[in-house]
């Protein structure tokens, strides 16, 4: 395999990459990066049949990114397809910086992907038929989104997660969210200093009945509860010029302190000024894309002068109406301008 080791005081040993390579039947490691070597980026590779670990990060500062791994053979703890760690202290500082993404991990005979003691990040990856897809040991605050973890050879392993106080200098805890990420099971270890949130994308669409967009449409989201959801923005978030609402996330359930707490269903509402509210209830246990249609008459009201000047406009526009008279008086009277809005004009 490849080793980055940092073999004394004197040697820099960091910003490293490795790219398209394609590496089999290491013993130990295929690719090891030690403590001491910070910022690797692996890309485009594949590493299959590794006896000990497939990639073992120990730094901070790296990045895992269109690469395959497959066949992580061992069966000794901390083992796995994908390991980041901290091997300095053996746990006592997080990692920090990790992400990980566009990657599939396979036939992992423990966990496909493990973070012990680390921050990271987990995009577009895919960790299936391991013993545990993906296990979270004391790793701190870490987010996943956009990946599946399927068919994991253990019961309720597709996603693990565990805390031991006992494992000192293991003092962390585990804060998971998953943003539209699928696993059928999941397994829970030390739950008083566990925190597992699941989370889907809302996407949310305004439009006239005619299928125009609409444009700043005020969009809510209440849960059972009664909170709401989607107020990160003052007074908004509101839709754009093309009737869509930026994409949020919003909360199915949360696994914390042994206890399960249920958000679903959400009350989505779009309030448009002028065109009135529309909205409906939406269960979030998967990604969803809420179109909300108003009704709008299509009557404009019609404007006219008795003695119409060349100076005078109007312009008649859906939402607004824009009138400029020009009054000359001669005599130094009294001019008043009288509009009379009557019912089918």
């Amino acid at each position: 395999g490849i080793v980055f080791i940092k073999s004394g005081a004197a040697y820099i040993c960091g910003n490293n990459s490795v790219s398209n390579v394609f590496i089999k039947d290491s013993l130990e490691y295929g690719i090891q990066n030690r403590n001491g070597c910070p910022g690797l980026i692996i890309a485009d590779s594949i590493i299959e049949n590794s006896t000990e670990i497939g990639i073992s990060i120990e730094e901070s500062n790296v990045s895992i990114i269109r690469t395959f791994v497959n066949g992580t053979t061992s069966m000794s703890l901390p083992r796995g397809g994908i390991v980041v760690r901290n091997t300095s202290t053996f746990g006592g500082g997080q990692l920090g910086n990790i992400r990980i993404e566009d990657v599939r991990v396979m036939n992992s005979s423990l966990a496909g992907i493990r973070i012990r003691a680390s921050n990271a990040t987990i995009v577009r990856t895919i960790s299936i038929d391991n013993g545990e897809n993906i296990n979270f040991d004391e790793s701190g605050t870490s987010f996943v989104m956009d990946s599946v973890f399927m068919d994991s050879t253990n019961a309720n392993s597709d996603v693990n997660l565990s805390a031991f106080a006992s494992n000192a200098p293991y003092i962390n805890r585990v804060n998971v969210t998953f943003i539209n990420s699928t696993f059928s099971g999941f397994g829970i270890s030390t739950k008083n200093r566990i925190q597992l949130s699941v989370n889907w994308w809302l996407e949310v669409l305004t439009q006239h009945n005619s299928g125009a967009p609409l444009e700043g449409a005020i969009i809510r989201a209440i849960d059972r509860n009664g909170f709401e959801r989607l107020s990160d923005i003052a007074g908004g978030p509101y839709t754009g010029p093309n009737g869509k609402m930026d994409k949020k996330n919003l909360t199915e359930f949360i696994y914390a302190t042994n206890s399960l707490s249920v958000f679903n269903n959400y009350n989505v509402s779009a309030n448009s000024p002028g065109y009135g509210s529309l909205w409906r209830f939406v269960n979030m246990s998967t990604n969803r894309f809420e179109v909300f249609s108003f009704d709008i008459d299509t009557i404009l009201p019609l404007i006219s002068y008795t003695s119409k000047t060349a100076a005078d406009e109007v312009i008649v526009n859906r939402d607004w109406i824009f009138v400029d008279v020009d009054i000359v008086e001669e005599n130094i009277k009294n001019v008043s301008l009288i509009y009379i809005i009557r019912a089918g004009i």
